[in-house]
């Protein structure tokens, strides 16, 4: 059996007449091509800054083999050809002609490929060819020459022998690149099975497993979205957003886009760069973000202030450090996002495309000086992905995409038990339901005052690590204050395991960090502690923090009076 993307023909795709024409001969190619061919459905690109932007294409099957080359097919079903006018009929309405858009689709292709740049100039072995199930060439009165590239009702019963006799029509120059790498490369452009690339690091327990595979799901998001250039794509805490952020940008790269993925958290940049795979040495003499013809690109990843100081200072836009909090905040809300805006006007370089994560922490105003790095105002790709129940740091503001926003309800980061108290403080538009493994209720523990918190904070560290054997690196201590306020800080030592900020934790320390920096990132075990019950928590803090545990929830309130 070949190797088939995907392995199944969607079934939701095989409603309507064009769907099932597919899938007819899918079922067929899947029955008979041997193990050494590859075929993809339904391919589509997106023509990008090396090769024009208008240069989008789309494909209904693509076939390959090492040794033979390429075939793009197009797949009619119900049609015919009017001998007299040459006019191509689906029922009674006049259809495009198959042969012109299997000629069309095939050059698009073939331009995407050769400029594009890891390919490097190098030959691309492909032909066209066009299938018409439940026809037959003769009735069809196929165009002269037509015959060897057609695959008709007959063909499909050995369509092996139709694939073989089309490629040997084009008589296609194979080299050595395309026999070594060729289907690699078409899979690894086409075909995301990698989700994220996860790190096995970042996995414990027996929740681990399926929370991959079902983050991993939410990529036919962007399987849905590749045509679209800009988008909004709105979901619950947990729904997989940080993840299809950084396929996103991991795709474009790979498509020879330059990227900026960036966000508004520091400690949440770093999470993302982490999970990106690290560049290899660009091939001598190679232009843009390529790093030879199958090296990973790399993804510019910097948290927002970072990248408009560096924009700032590289323009030679003077900077002058806030002193005191209101300072500080005008500084950051206003006045570096105002000297990025001068810098991009200064400055020649661009992105091709801009990928946001947590962007309902940018203030409206970021939006224009951001946008303003784009190589493209109209074609520039611009992805924001969001919570509208987690804005911690802004007024709600507009994003600046003008489509409604896709929207993920599914929670595919928690267990069930924790999505359960993660749902009591949301206040989104449309509930979020989990699809995780059932899990443990959250703990809860009360407190009478400081000593009591420190002690009841000791405990559980000790027991989760001493006795549940959790490894250090797996839990964090989260509170609503900073570290000024905290009575966490007066003394970090705790029992045998200490307290610290620091990323990764040395062995005995457990990372405690505020939830507003915790954004955006999650740990298997969270302890939300300094949970105040004088005045009430927000909801959003309650939200946000309870949100970061994927398999265990500890909360540690102050016990009410009376």
């Amino acid at each position: 059996m070949p190797r088939f993307h995907p392995s199944r023909f969607p079934e939701e795709l095989a409603a309507d007449s064009q769907g099932a024409a597919e899938r007819q001969v899918f079922d067929a190619l899947v029955d008979h091509l041997p193990d050494d061919y590859l075929v993809l459905h339904r391919v589509r690109w997106l023509g990008g800054p090396t090769h024009g932007w208008g240069a989008d294409g789309s494909l209904d099957l693509l076939i390959a083999h090492p040794e033979r080359g390429m075939l793009a097919m197009v797949v009619r079903g119900g049609v015919r050809r009017d001998a007299s006018s040459g006019r191509w009929l689906a029922g009674e309405a006049e259809i495009r002609d198959p042969f012109e858009l299997a000629t069309a689709s095939k050059h698009a292709l073939e331009r995407y490929l050769k400029h594009h740049p890891k390919w490097l100039g190098r030959g691309v072995p492909i032909g066209h060819a066009v299938a018409v199930p439940g026809a037959s060439k003769n009735d069809l009165d196929v165009p002269f020459g037509g015959d060897p590239i057609t695959l008709d009702e007959s063909d499909l019963a050995s369509p092996l022998a139709a694939v073989e006799r089309a490629l040997e029509f084009w008589s296609l120059a194979i080299h050595d690149d395309w026999r070594k790498h060729g289907l690699t490369w078409l899979e690894r452009l086409f075909v995301h099975r990698d989700f994220a690339r996860l790190r096995l690091g970042a996995r414990i327990g027996q929740h681990e497993r399926e929370f991959i595979r079902l983050t991993a799901r939410q990529s036919r998001v962007l399987d849905q979205l590749r045509h679209h250039r800009r988008a909004a794509i709105c979901g619950c805490a947990g729904s997989g957003k940080t993840m299809l952020a950084i396929e996103k940008a991991r795709r474009l790269a790979d498509e020879g886009y330059r990227v900026l993925l960036t966000c508004y958290n520091k400690p949440l940049a770093e999470s993302i760069r982490a999970q990106l795979p690290r560049p290899l040495p660009t091939r001598a003499g190679a232009a843009g973000p390529q790093t030879g013809l199958f090296g990973d690109p790399e993804v510019e990843v910097e948290h927002f202030h970072a990248m408009a100081a560096r924009w700032s200072r590289r323009a030679g836009v003077s900077l002058v450090e806030p002193v005191g909090k209101d300072q500080q905040r005008q500084f950051f809300a206003a006045t570096l996002p105002g000297a990025l805006l001068t810098a991009a006007e200064r400055t020649a370089e661009r992105y091709d495309a801009i990928i946001v994560d947590e962007g309902q922490d940018f203030h409206e105003s970021w939006w224009t000086p951001l946008q303003a790095l784009l190589s493209d105002k109209d074609h520039g790709v611009l992805y924001v992905f969001y919570d509208d129940n987690q804005s911690l740091y802004t007024d709600r503001a507009r994003l600046p995409i003008e489509t409604p926003p896709f929207v993920l309800t599914t929670n595919c980061r928690n267990t069930r038990a924790i999505h359960e108290e993660v749902v009591r403080w949301y206040r989104g538009a449309e509930v979020p339901d989990a699809q995780g493994p059932d899990g443990e209720p959250p703990e809860r523990i009360s407190y009478a005052d400081e000593h009591g918190l420190r002690e009841q904070l000791r405990r559980v560290l000790e027991r989760l690590v001493r006795e549940e054997k959790v490894p250090e690196r797996d839990i964090v201590v989260l509170s609503p204050r900073g570290r000024d306020t905290s009575a966490l800080w007066r003394d970090p030592q705790l029992g045998s395991l200490r307290l610290t900020d620091a990323w990764p934790p040395a062995a005995g320390h457990v990372q405690c960090a505020t939830v507003h920096s915790f954004k955006g990132l999650e740990r298997p075990v969270v302890l939300l502690a300094e949970l105040s019950a004088s005045a009430a928590t927000a909801d959003e803090i309650r939200y946000v923090g309870s949100s970061r545990a994927r398999s265990h929830l500890v909360l540690i309130e102050e016990r009410r009076a009376g």
